[in-house]
């Protein structure tokens, strides 16, 4: 009992900062951001660098950000500029708009005026109450890039929608323009869209909502999972795959699988937009891009709906997992890492898959090819997302 009152007295106190720091903000005229980093597979360090001004000087700040950490979250006033550094790169944040500075320097900057600001807290309090749910996800995500500095995965997860899109590699082998800023962008639009509070919008509504937002040319699969009380809905274009295990009598069981869906056996279903004039600056000589381009908004996706228990696990990932582990050995990994939870059985079975693709041993890829009378040694080197999520009671 005086563990309970420990606690409640913390949270009271927690909250009481909160607003004391969110009252002094709004005095001086600031907003709440939150900055959001795509990290990919990268081993360096990111840094926030942020020029804060006021009316009497420019404040330069720089934070760090962790390899654990994917965004960050400041008070900043509408003049802020900000741009995020890795090694000797220099990235942008497209949720932002962009400008150049009085440097000539490409930055972004913060836009949102006072009157529009939101106490997010009191806003997602009010959102949950409305529109309850039985069930959420508890999810961790983990993602290795063949190439350090291009992967063509891309991911996001809420407590009730996981999405995940797979750029399609085969333009840039060809073409020598990566799929990678259409995939990104087009998961950042399904976040912003299932963040927006439109609960409406799931599955393939989702996607094309998306997709008629989204700047980047490129080409991609994804796969779409939304929880409604207690009910998974899953939307899935291409050979990204999701699986669903329940414990049952004691026993990890598999209860449900998607399907991948092919054209041949390289080319998946998959979702395109015409390439930009600014992505095309890197269009190889000689390549006949509309040729291996399809341009294709039609999302004929396969559409699920199962019911679920409380309990449940759910692995998600693109063909970089599924073309390299069978499904019998993701779930040995499972029931080894399920009391160390989702981040330890995420990381485990993208290790594993990153493991197999640079190895001669057998795996489901492999087989693909045999069947299609295709010469095929060990594993596959890709790109490789999971998202490992458990359903549980909110």
């Amino acid at each position: 009992m005086a563990e309970l009152y420990i606690i409640k007295a913390i949270r009271s106190i927690r909250n009481f900062m909160y607003y004391i720091q969110a009252k002094n903000n709004r005095k001086k005229e600031r907003t709440l951001h939150r900055i959001s980093v795509n990290k990919g597979y990268s081993l360096f360090p990111y840094i926030l660098c942020l020029s804060h001004k006021n009316q009497y000087k420019e404040y330069p700040m720089i934070y760090s950000l962790s390899h654990q950490e994917y965004f960050i979250e400041l008070w900043l006033s509408p003049e802020s500029e900000f741009f995020i550094k890795s090694k000797d790169s220099e990235i942008l944040n497209q949720k932002y708009p962009m400008k150049l500075n009085n440097s000539h320097r490409l930055v972004n900057y913060i836009q949102s005026p006072m009157a529009k600001c939101i106490n997010l807290l009191e806003h997602y309090r009010v959102k949950v109450k409305k529109h309850k749910i039985a069930f959420q996800f508890k999810s961790s995500c983990k993602t290795i890039a063949k190439d350090e500095l291009r992967n063509e995965d891309a991911f996001f997860f809420t407590t009730n929608v996981l999405g995940i899109a797979d750029g399609v590699g085969s333009l840039y082998t060809k073409c020598g323009i990566s799929s990678k800023d259409f995939s990104t962008e087009l998961m950042q639009k399904c976040e912003e869209l299932v963040n927006s509070g439109n609960h409406s919008l799931q599955g393939r509504k989702l996607i094309q909502e998306a997709l008629n937002s989204v700047k980047s040319g490129g080409s991609s699969t994804c796969l779409i999972a939304s929880l409604i009380k207690n009910r998974l809905h899953v939307s899935n274009l291409g050979d990204c795959g999701l699986l669903l295990f329940r414990n049952h009598d004691s026993k990890l069981r598999l209860v449900f699988q998607t399907s991948a869906k092919y054209y041949n056996a390289q080319t998946p279903f998959q979702i395109s937009k015409e390439f930009t004039q600014t992505q095309l600056n890197f269009l190889k000589p000689g390549c006949d891009l509309y040729t291996n381009l399809p341009i294709t908004d039609r999302i004929d996706s396969d559409e699920y709906s199962i019911t679920i228990n409380e309990g449940d696990i759910i692995v998600m990932g693109t063909d970089g997992l599924f073309d390299n582990l069978y499904t019998e050995e993701i779930q040995k990994i499972i029931k080894a890492n399920l009391k160390s939870g989702v981040n330890t059985i995420a990381s485990q079975l993208t290790f594993r898959a990153f493991k197999r693709s640079y190895s001669n041993n057998r795996c489901p890829f492999q087989d693909r090819m045999s069947s299609c009378s295709s010469v095929w040694q060990g594993g596959k080197k890709d790109d490789i997302t999971v998202i490992v999520s458990i359903i549980q009671s909110e």
